[in-house]
């Protein structure tokens, strides 16, 4: 996922045909401007217990690096978090 200034995503686009063909990765843009209404259904269906986030490795803040490098390895299955505090266990 790329955010950020115009010129960054357009460097990636340029780039995603060289990084499919190396890494054998597709790239797709995804275009969303979030509003105050889209957050409140968001909102919605956290409290109603009817979306919850998978959380697939928590990191402490000493490691971030490490949180980082596993990010960026791209096979993460959901969210890696890293924690200001020690990372509680798992319920």
């Amino acid at each position: 996922m790329v955010g950020g200034a115009l010129p960054r995503i357009l460097q990636t686009l340029l780039a995603a045909p060289l990084t499919a063909l190396l890494e054998k990765k597709r790239m797709a843009v995804l275009v969303h401007k979030p509003n105050h209404d889209d957050q409140l259904v968001w909102k919605a269906l956290i409290e109603a217990g009817q979306i919850t986030p998978v959380v697939v490795r928590k990191y402490s803040l000493e490691d971030a690096a490490q949180a980082l490098l596993y990010f960026g390895e791209g096979r993460a299955k959901g969210k890696v978090v890293v924690c200001m505090e020690p990372p509680m266990a798992s319920r």
